[in-house]
């Protein structure tokens, strides 16, 4: 179950504050929190689907856009934000690099993320009008892995890919990675960090008609 953490307190009012920028009072709002399976809502229902950190859980985003855009009433708003391919890039190295060492092959313990690129060219396939998709690269510290994994766990991101890992990991790998994490990202004060990269986008069910005056 996802808990408010300080990554997802400030994505929620980066999505709020641009949210404003639209000057538009929105009367049938959608807001995708849950980082479980998507709702599959009624067709033509709201004028806003907002969607926080929660998208890139999901397997197909082209068919979950799809959706998405079927949910919405002409002239609607789809507008998100969902991590990007760079998140967690040191911990993937670290990974990596520990894997190939004791087991001579690598497993899978990410998620496929998207890039910017990815995100725009799926609004522009399932037929959004004018999206924008842009990034942060927001860098954390923690004082070691446990609790960056703890604050991951809060945020609901555990290791859901289909065909991952199912076997154990020793308290020997995670010592390794640990060491290993220590040793090329640090800091100065010996805390590690970790790189999130948000992508946040917006776009348009259809063409937004002007103002006749």
């Amino acid at each position: 179950m996802r808990q408010s953490t300080p990554l997802f307190q400030h994505v929620s009012k980066t999505l709020e504050e641009r949210r404003s920028f639209i000057q538009r009072k929105f009367q049938s709002i959608y807001r995708d929190i849950s980082p479980q399976k998507l709702y599959q809502p009624v067709p033509q229902s709201f004028d806003l689907f907002e969607s926080i950190l929660t998208l890139h859980r999901q397997h197909d985003l082209p068919s979950t856009f799809s959706i998405i855009k079927n949910s919405l009433k002409p002239q609607a708003v789809f507008m998100g934000a969902l991590f990007g391919s760079q998140t967690l890039q040191e911990l993937k190295a670290v990974f990596t690099y520990v894997e190939e060492k004791r087991l001579g092959y690598v497993t899978p313990h990410f998620l496929p993320l998207p890039s910017p690129q990815d995100i725009a060219g799926i609004l522009q396939y399932q037929g959004f009008i004018s999206p924008v998709v842009d990034r942060e690269m927001i860098v954390q510290e923690y004082g070691g892995l446990q609790d960056l994994y703890k604050d991951l766990r809060q945020m609901g991101e555990r290791n859901c890919l289909k065909d991952r890992f199912k076997g154990l990991t020793t308290p020997r790998f995670m010592e390794d990675c640990e060491t290993l994490y220590r040793e090329k990202f640090s800091t100065s004060q010996g805390k590690i960090f970790a790189t999130f990269e948000i992508l946040y986008f917006i776009a348009w069910q259809d063409k937004v008609e002007s103002d006749p005056r």
